[in-house]
């Protein structure tokens, strides 16, 4: 028995430094970004040029549906015009991430997209609207 004592000890030892190390495997991967969707701000309407009300926001998930902190997220307007500032975001710990958009000039439909790595895109949709004519003057020539 005692000759086995060095063998014992030394298992003993590694066992608990392995567990110290967390098994030894290091750290854990981070998540890696597996699905997009949209969760607010989409199908909304505006007057053409302004901004909209509501904020574009998307989560990020992984393969198991657990979020995902710190992924880039793109966003980009890909009809209409207009612009979405910032034009990149971080998500943050619950895996949203949002952006702003600003409608163009052009009316009716307006599309912006939400892109992360290599995930298909979401779009957002919105409908730009005439502003209202603040006044009209009709002159006649006089005769």
């Amino acid at each position: 028995m005692w000759s086995q004592f060095p063998r014992i000890l030394v298992i003993g030892v590694a066992s608990l430094v392995l567990s110290a190390c967390g098994g030894g495997g290091g750290h854990k991967a981070p998540p890696v970004p597996a699905s997009i969707t949209i969760v607010s701000g989409n199908t909304q309407t505006g007057v053409a040029g302004s901004a909209l009300p509501a904020a574009l926001s998307v989560s990020v998930k992984d393969a198991s549906g657990r979020v995902v902190a710190g992924a880039t997220v793109s966003w980009a307007v890909v009809a209409g015009g207009g612009s979405v500032t910032p034009a990149t975001s971080t998500t943050d710990s619950s895996g949203l991430a949002t952006t702003n958009w600003t409608l163009g000039a052009a009316l009716d439909a307006n599309r912006a997209t939400a892109t992360v790595a290599d995930i298909t895109a979401v779009t957002f949709e919105a409908n730009a609207t005439a502003g209202a004519t603040a006044s009209v003057t009709v002159t006649s020539p006089t005769l």
